[in-house]
């Protein structure tokens, strides 16, 4: 007998909810010592529970304490003891920089075809070949010029230098110095050698800084007499530092974002190893735990709550808090938003885990919980997570830590 194949209307590749383990039931329907702890298992679709399938052992034989890792389909970098590394096989695990804190958490995220990395105490950037560099680049020390003779006339003037990398990144700029000279003089500056520098200067009497003259790398003096600068390119790195070492990190409308202790700080836009010291932050009273960022907004978590803030413009956002419970750090990740719930966005959606449950964040500030009333969720102080497709099913993985 032939059978008839299945005419149906439902496609063949499924949008899925995210499947667990049903914890929070009425004890005395699934007994006191139900089920309620799983290892190593697989939710099915049919609320089933099956084994994970096994993976092969890399043989790796790491020489010291491995704590955090950081992956994409590009790049494997860990923290061994005091070491960063790169895995690439089993046999080859170059260290990309050694003298490190250890027992730090890495937090890392490719932006712009870099990996920007931190393990809350030191932190750097990862180029697309694989080589590693300190983030940013460090102001030079404070130099006083000395008067000599030239062309300047008297008054008031205010100058700064920033160094340059051979790259073109430039460092930011101490506040001005203040010098007043007699008609008629110049400025004498004498330094050790080091970086490329650049020298700003206002006009008499001016408040405003242009670049006034470049000193090349290994040069130790400079000598300034023009009555004007010879540029009117302006210095836009006054009170701007390399971004500190971070505990989370996201981006947003071109912006690198970071959690600093109770602050969420960010970048110059487009200027990612940079930012302003008096502006570019916001402040919660407590602890950030989570950043996670869409198209139109971003989710902020913090011990005790979380919030969606949205607008074009960093320095005018408009905030509204989504959930009066604490996010865990180090367990957000990201999945395609096609494969949740009835395919809810196009966009990557973030994920993490909360002192309730595991949440996911919308565009638009909807914030959804996916496990609360289902499962008695374990809270903790930080974690880790992942997103995998495999067999057709999507899964967050997640380890919480007390």
């Amino acid at each position: 007998m032939v059978r008839k194949a299945r005419i149906t209307n439902e496609p063949l590749d499924r949008k899925v909810e995210f499947a667990g383990l049903m914890t929070a039931d009425d004890p005395f329907e699934v007994g006191f010592d139900g089920f309620v702890i799983a290892d190593n298992v697989d939710m099915r679709r049919q609320k089933k529970v099956t084994r994970r399938p096994g993976r092969v052992d890399t043989g790796y034989t790491a020489g010291g304490v491995i704590h955090s890792a950081y992956a994409d389909k590009n790049i494997f970098i860990f923290q061994e003891g005091t070491e960063l590394k790169r895995f690439i096989s089993a046999t080859d695990t170059p260290v990309l920089r050694s003298g490190l804190t250890a027992g730090g958490r890495l937090s890392a995220q490719r932006i712009a075809g870099r990996v920007y990395w931190s393990n809350t105490t030191e932190n750097g950037v990862i180029d697309s070949n694989g080589n590693e560099r300190e983030l940013g680049v460090t102001p030079p020390v404070r130099t006083v010029g000395s008067t000599i003779s030239g062309n300047l006339g008297a008054g008031r003037y205010l100058y700064t230098f920033t160094n340059v990398e051979s790259d073109g990144r430039e460092s930011g700029a101490l506040d001005p110095t203040v010098v007043e000279v007699p008609e008629n003089s110049g400025l004498s500056f004498t330094f050790s050698a080091g970086l490329a520098r650049r020298f700003y200067i206002t006009e008499e009497n001016g408040q405003e800084l242009y670049l006034a003259a470049e000193v090349l790398a290994g040069e130790t003096t400079l000598v300034y007499r023009n009555r004007q600068p010879r540029t009117a390119i302006p210095c836009d790195r006054l009170l701007m530092s390399p971004l500190p070492a971070w505990t989370a990190i996201d981006w947003y409308r071109a912006v690198l974002m970071i959690a600093v202790g109770d602050n969420v700080e960010w970048s110059q836009p487009f200027d990612y190893e940079l930012r302003d010291q008096a502006m570019n932050y916001l402040h919660f009273g407590e602890p950030v735990e989570v950043i996670a960022s869409l198209r139109d907004g971003f989710y902020v978590g913090t011990d005790s709550g979380i919030y969606w803030y949205t607008g074009s413009n960093m320095a005018e956002l408009d905030m509204t808090q989504v959930a009066d419970y604490g996010s865990i750090r180090g367990t957000k990740t990201h999945v395609n938003g096609a494969v949740v719930g009835n395919g809810e966005s196009t966009e990557r959606i973030p994920i993490w885990s909360t002192q309730r449950g595991i949440v996911m964040g919308l565009p638009g500030g909807s914030l959804r919980n996916l496990h609360e009333n289902k499962v008695d969720f374990p809270g903790g102080l930080q974690g880790t997570a992942l997103y995998r497709n495999a067999d057709r099913q999507n899964h967050y993985i997640t380890r919480v830590l007390s």
